[in-house]
């Protein structure tokens, strides 16, 4: 799922199973990009001041918890009416790298509920973090 803000950023969210796995959301991906088509790196600059950015949350097992990517890109395709899609390549702070395709669907609400409820407090540290907060 995807939504856009009145700042021109889009927040991308994916979740998806065990590589193999069927069922069950184990994994998610948050993303901050332009909400534009192109290449976006970890780091540029996004329209409401902060930079491209998101993080990795494992939801469970030993290796439950979240970290943020450090380097990478993701390379979105224009826009087909309320679905965006796109590559990323990304690495991430423990030393863990995702790689791989999306489709995500236009949900703003949905959206904005996992940013404020389920992971707030992450969200609020990428842009807190970026700005010098």
């Amino acid at each position: 799922m995807y939504g856009v803000g009145r700042d021109g950023v889009a927040r991308v969210v994916v979740e998806f199973p065990l590589p193999g796995a069927r069922h069950g959301s184990r994994f998610v991906i948050y993303l901050r990009i332009p909400d534009k088509s192109g290449l976006h790196r970890i780091g540029d600059s996004l329209p409401d001041g902060a930079s491209v950015s998101g993080f990795m949350a494992s939801t469970s097992g030993r290796e439950r918890g979240v970290t943020v990517f450090v380097s990478g890109e993701i390379d979105t395709d224009r826009p087909s009416g309320s679905r965006k899609s796109g590559r990323m390549r990304l690495k991430c702070a423990d030393g863990s790298t995702m790689a791989g395709r999306f489709k995500a669907r236009r949900e703003d609400l949905d959206v904005r509920d996992f940013e404020r409820r389920k992971y707030a407090s992450e969200v609020a540290a990428l842009t807190r973090t970026q700005r010098g907060g």
